[in-house]
């Protein structure tokens, strides 16, 4: 009877040991997030805790390809604890971290803002973690844009920065694919352009095409027509172009 007993109780304990070792493995679901940095004396907590933040406002425009700026900003409510200094960073996802720092002077409900920093990688919704332990907040970032470039050309609307005028210019001789302009212009958003200059001596130069990044690029003027005169000539390409000049010879 004691050895049933003993028996008994060795299985029950064994069960509850392996019951233990289970509930240990089932870690959370916020443990896949990847958590932030932070540091300071101050003491908070964040709304909503470990889970999604309670009442954050996201602020900005989120487009993959677009480097972030000032505007993009988060605002998350905590509560203070113990007054002092504080600092927080996101870990780096999707090429993007959000961060921020200063000085709590009193207890209580408060608000801090964090700013975007980064070009966002790629499209779709990332969560975001600031601190060791803070909440989490998602956001959803665009494709990059398919619409309508916007740009300036370098030097505009002066003389352009540096053009590469190639080929020749000969009067009564029609240009070709060899007479080009090379152009520097600074794109601030990304998509389809087409660019004209003013036809001046029976010739004029054109491009169409596509930036896929903002930044500086350059673009490639392809003269037309068949010059009328010789001497120099000075062409402006879109309405509110830089000017560069062409010479041609008899």
């Amino acid at each position: 009877m004691n050895k049933k007993l003993s028996r008994l109780l060795l299985l029950l304990l064994g069960a509850l040991s392996f019951a233990s070792c289970q509930k240990e493995l089932n870690f959370p679901s916020t443990s896949i997030l990847t958590p932030g940095t932070g540091g300071g004396s101050a003491k908070f907590k964040f709304a909503g805790g470990a889970n999604s933040c309670t009442g954050a406002l996201i602020s900005g425009t989120y487009n993959a390809g677009t480097a972030l700026n000032n505007q993009n900003t988060i605002t998350l409510k905590v509560t203070v604890d113990s007054i002092g200094s504080y600092t927080l960073a996101t870990a780096n996802i999707n090429g993007v971290i959000f961060s921020g720092s200063g000085e709590f002077t009193s207890t209580g409900s408060q608000n801090i803002i964090l700013t975007g920093s980064g070009t966002p990688v790629t499209a779709g919704s990332f969560n975001f973690i600031p601190g060791f332990a803070g909440c989490a907040f998602s956001i959803s970032f665009t494709a990059k844009s398919t619409g309508v470039a916007q740009f300036t050309l370098n030097g505009a609307p002066d003389s352009c920065i540096a053009p590469v005028v190639s080929g020749t210019y000969i009067v009564g001789t029609a240009l070709n694919a060899a007479n080009t302009v090379l152009l520097k212009v600074s794109v601030t958003t990304a998509g389809t352009y087409s660019v004209s200059s003013n036809a001046v001596n029976g010739v004029l130069f054109s491009v169409t095409g596509k930036f896929a990044a903002n930044g500086q690029q350059s673009v490639m003027l392809t003269g037309s027509g068949k010059p009328l005169k010789s001497g120099t000539f000075t062409f402006t390409p879109g309405t509110y172009g830089c000017k560069f000049a062409v010479h041609f010879t008899e």
